[in-house]
Formats: structure tokens, C-alpha cells, sequence
């Protein structure tokens, strides 16, 4: 199982190893500017997906819904989709992990 923190840190160690070895250059759109990240995007229409452990998460609406994900908010700006996070999302332990903790890790 792969857990969203474990995803974060990949993620940064993979933008810091592509900037030190030139692996990923920015790529252009038509107009020569560089394409924004599409979490990075203001403007953009996200979802709220949350998995089976109740992680939460915002994801971009052109984009399939990952496999394991269910949609808790559909197609909104990014900013309502944080506020949803922040006040649906209060403990970040896995829900596994906190049946354990419950349980006295039997």
C-alpha cells in the first residue's frame, strides 16, 4: 500500500533529481510560455477524491479518476476543494491506523 506522504516525498525527490540531471526540461505551449502544472492552476476545475484509508485529495476534473480513489466533491475551483480538505480531512492517519491504535495494534 502506498501511502499520499509516501507519494509527496517521490514526487519532490523526482523534480530535485530531474532539475540536478536536466531529465525533464518545461515544456512550451503554443504561445512559447511554459505550461503550468495543472495542480498549480487557479483557474482550473479540480474534484476531491478520497481513497479506502478516507486520504483525501484534490485532483485535476480532465484527469480519470484513479483507481482505489472515490469523488467526495465534483468539478469545482481549487479553493473551495482546499476548504473541503481542511474541514473533512481532520485526522491524516490512515484509517487503518487508527482501527489499529483503537484496537491496541492486536
Amino acid at each position: 500500500m502506498i501511502y499520499l506522504w509516501q507519494v509527496f516525498f517521490l514526487d519532490s525527490f523526482l523534480i530535485r533529481q530531474s532539475r540536478r540531471y536536466g531529465w525533464l526540461r518545461p515544456r512550451k505551449n503554443n504561445e512559447g510560455a511554459p505550461e503550468l502544472n495543472p495542480f498549480d492552476d487557479e483557474d482550473a476545475l479540480f474534484k476531491v477524491l478520497a481513497n479506502d484509508e478516507d486520504q483525501h485529495c484534490i485532483w485535476p476534473s480532465f484527469a480519470d479518476v484513479p483507481k482505489g480513489w472515490t469523488v467526495r466533491l465534483d468539478d469545482t475551483n481549487r479553493q473551495e476543494c482546499l476548504t473541503y480538505v481542511e474541514a473533512n480531512w481532520i485526522d491524516m492517519r490512515p484509517r487503518s491506523l487508527i482501527a489499529a491504535m483503537r484496537n491496541g495494534f492486536e
